[in-house]
């Protein structure tokens, strides 16, 4: 029997990039649901034909992994604890604002939110990870 996961599931995460181990950033991280993940997946892969020679075309995908995680962290972190805001000198927490993709909402991160995170696409692909992570059930959890 296939074990469901559930799409509401908040993790706490502070990443190891984090050098405050006495006041860390916290970074909740939501799952992706099959429909934002389509969603991400799609918007982050291109499709370019190649000629092949004597009118044969071959097409070629590719998936844009930088792409895929900043909208991965855009969509899945749902508030950040924290947060050094740069431009107020103090530390904020953020929370992400309602967007539709579609027909369905989801909540998103501000653009220059993500511009102010540390690490550049190293942040990104933690936040990613954790975010992939929790869509994927462990080996004890598919059997309970």
């Amino acid at each position: 029997m296939l074990k469901g996961i559930y799409v509401h599931e908040i993790s706490v995460y502070v990443s190891k990039l984090d050098t405050d181990a006495e006041n860390p950033t916290k970074f909740h991280v939501g799952v992706l649901d099959p429909f934002l993940e389509a969603y991400i997946n799609d918007t982050a892969t291109t499709a370019v034909k190649k000629e092949q020679g004597a009118g044969e075309e071959e097409l070629e995908v590719k998936l844009n992994l930088s792409l895929r995680n900043l909208l991965t962290v855009k969509f899945c972190v749902r508030k950040i604890e924290n947060f050094w805001d740069p431009k107020k000198k103090e530390a904020v927490t953020i929370e992400a604002t309602a967007v539709k993709i579609g027909s369905r909402e989801y909540t998103a991160l501000p653009d220059d939110v993500i511009a102010a995170l540390p690490g550049g696409t190293a942040i990104l692909m933690e936040l990613s990870l954790e975010a992939r992570r929790l869509n994927t059930l462990s080996e004890e959890e598919a059997k309970n």
